[in-house]
């Protein structure tokens, strides 16, 4: 029972200031500091411009920073008194943190009583109060209309409050009491009033009082309706609620003084209705009027992050909190949305694709510290096949998805976005295996820059990628190639894509397509070069029609003409039928004739139109000549009387007989 009597009541130390030769402190349970001595004594006075004689008791209320302590003063007429103008204050210390544990702030107002004369004694002890008195004990009810007109002052601005008011009512004592009670602990120390009303016709100058009055006639009480956040406040003075525990948690975090009482009660408003909330308007006014992170940080955390069991009714979808912060705004005052918005994202990325992207798109603009997080959940909620595609709006969350999973770039999509985006992806690609895939879709167009790009990282990738192109175009199969890969090839890399090339190919196609870009003077007089066009043609297999492979035969042809030697044999007898064939039927085309007739030795004027003998003895002059394979003579043709040709013309020769001769063995 002791212990129970001991935690709902308090040791509050009292002063009592009167006329003792003058104004001064008359009795106190407590030793004073000068300061805060000089400090009580200065308010404890008659207020200047009250009545001498007879007067209204008034409240001063103000903190006493030196004894740590809160002061609460009831000042009455000393009538008594044998000079005009005496007063007997009565004043209460009560500690700082003892204050707050004073639920009703108005159950204070019992414990002061007007002294009389030779009862001084009475004030030199401390006083015990009850900190939970019944609030039944306030049998004064507050007015509506007084409490509408001090919260709207008092809140709606930080500077000095001074009212007219014509008389101080008890029910005005009231509602200031209970604004007092209202507040959260540290606005409660910092809080002062002053009730009593001077006779000045204007309003005094300011003070340091929060809250004053001067004379003036009427009532306190405005014709305009109160705002929502008024209306919170006011229905709480009337009848206390949850708002007030709102205060008491989110108040301690405040940095500022009253004024942060308006924020908090627009902020329980919403909460109150229990409606969908504005995201972008709530978390800007937190962010303008609590500018740095410390400032009412409980707050602001639990409303970022819906956490707060004071803000469970708070409707702040998850999105529209990280869209708030994907927008670069209110970094620097709130904290960051938490792992269950950003979790969120997931979800939402399936049920608000769109609208979740831009979030994404503009988290990544704005340096969202979290942002690299939120692709992450977009890459896992979204279907990855179709995830590049849609994303054309978005580009640097393509960019930042693309480079946590690159085979996303083997898409046909590739080929329709910008040129700049798809350069800047296309820098990402660092193993031949996807670039090798990535330039099968983009030969297709002529861009320059992926070309040039890849010709740079992977000239394999991409010389096999035109070879087999060009091919396909050289056989009738395909589109031609744009010209950028074509210039790409030639200019880029060294040797040449002829050189590089050559001896990798398997098809006349690709065959025909090297020998095309090669040109006339392809390797003459060069052995070496022209032995890997005679083995390119000895292992390649035939793909293309009659007239284009008569064409390869007659280049590959000429070239082993325009440096014969060992070696050279298979590409003779590869060609050589089939192209004497086609001359002597007229079927040889123009261009591949002009190409091989460069080869053919000089003959009489009388022989120079007969070409089909002209191929025929250049034929038999590399071959006794360069020391070639006699047997390889003998599987030049199958048509009998064609060989014979070839053995008359070298038989005409000295070195021609000594050539059959070996044959012959």
């Amino acid at each position: 029972m002791t212990e129970r009597l001991v935690e709902s009541s308090i040791q509050v130390h009292q002063c009592l200031f009167g006329y003792a030769d003058g104004h001064r402190l008359i009795a106190s349970s407590k030793r004073l500091s000068q300061e805060a001595d000089g400090q009580m004594l200065l308010q404890s006075d008659r207020v200047h411009g009250l009545p001498s004689s007879t007067f209204d008791p008034y409240w001063t209320a103000f903190p006493v920073s030196s004894i740590k302590s809160y002061v609460l003063m009831r000042t009455w007429p000393a009538e008594e008194m044998p000079r005009p103008g005496c007063v007997w204050t009565h004043a209460l210390l009560i500690g700082f943190s003892d204050l707050s544990r004073i639920e009703d702030l108005s159950s204070l107002r019992r414990y002061f009583r007007r002294p009389g004369l030779g009862a001084a004694t009475a004030y030199g002890v401390p006083v015990s109060i009850e900190v939970g008195a019944a609030r039944a004990d306030n049998l004064v009810p507050i007015s509506r209309e007084a409490a509408g007109t001090l919260v709207r002052n008092l809140y709606g601005q930080s500077s000095p409050v001074v009212l007219p008011l014509e008389n101080i009512d008890p029910d005005l004592d009231a509602t200031i009491f209970e604004i007092w009670s209202q507040q959260w602990a540290r606005l409660q120390r910092s809080f002062s009033f002053r009730t009593a009303v001077g006779t000045a016709d204007t309003p005094p100058t300011p003070s340091r009082f929060d809250l004053r009055f001067y004379r003036a006639t009427g009532k306190l009480g405005s014709s305009e309706p109160p705002a929502s956040w008024e209306a919170t406040v006011v229905a709480d003075l009337l009848q206390p609620s949850a708002f007030r525990r709102f205060l008491k948690l989110y108040g301690q975090g405040q940095l500022k003084g009253r004024e942060r009482l308006r924020v908090l009660a627009e902020v329980y408003s919403m909460v109150e209705r229990g409606e969908h909330v504005d995201a972008t308007d709530l978390l800007s006014m937190l962010s303008e009027t609590m500018p740095t992170p410390e400032d009412g940080s409980t707050l602001k955390s639990d409303i970022v992050n819906g956490a707060g069991t004071e803000l469970s009714k708070v409707a702040i979808s998850d999105l529209e909190v990280l869209e708030f912060f994907a927008s670069g705004r209110g970094r620097d005052a709130l904290p960051l949305p938490g792992s269950n918005r950003i979790g969120a994202v997931a979800k939402l990325a399936k049920s608000q694709p769109e609208r979740t992207l831009k979030m994404v798109e503009n988290a990544i603009n704005h340096a969202f510290p979290e942002a690299d997080t939120l692709v992450d959940q977009v890459r896992t909620a979204l279907d990855r096949s179709g995830l590049f595609a849609r994303l054309d709006s978005y580009p640097q969350l393509r960019s930042q998805l693309v480079a946590k999973d690159l085979d996303l770039l083997d898409n046909p999509h590739l080929l329709k976005i910008t040129l700049s985006e798809r350069d800047a992806l296309l820098a990402m690609v660092s193993e031949e295996a996807l670039a090798a895939r990535l330039i099968e879709r983009l030969i297709r167009i002529d861009d320059t820059s992926a070309a040039a790009l890849f010709m740079v990282r992977f000239p394999r990738a991409v010389d096999q990628a035109v070879l087999s192109r060009m091919a396909a175009f050289f056989a009738g199969r395909g589109p031609a190639v744009p010209s950028a890969w074509k210039s790409a090839v030639d200019t880029i890399s060294k040797p040449s894509f002829v050189q590089r090339n050559v001896s990798k190919i398997t098809s006349y196609s690709e065959l025909g397509v090297l020998l095309a870009k090669a040109g006339p003077r392809t390797f003459v007089g060069q052995q070496s070069g022209a032995h890997l066009w005679v083995q390119a043609l000895a292992r390649s297999a035939v793909d293309v029609p009659d007239r284009q492979q008569t064409w390869i035969l007659a280049h590959v042809l000429a070239l082993a003409l325009a440096c014969p030697c060992h070696g050279f044999e298979r590409g003779f007898e590869i060609a050589f039928e089939r192209v004497h064939s086609d001359i002597l039927t007229g079927q040889l085309s123009g261009e591949a004739f002009e190409f091989l007739v460069r080869q053919f030795p000089q003959v009489h004027w009388w022989q120079e139109w007969d070409s089909g003998y002209r191929l025929r003895l250049a034929v038999v002059n590399a071959y006794v000549r360069s020391d070639m394979d006699p047997k390889s003579f003998a599987r030049l043709t199958r048509n009998q009387d064609l060989m014979n040709d070839l053995v008359g013309i070298a038989d005409e020769s000295k070195e021609g007989r000594s050539f059959l001769k070996r044959l012959a063995v």
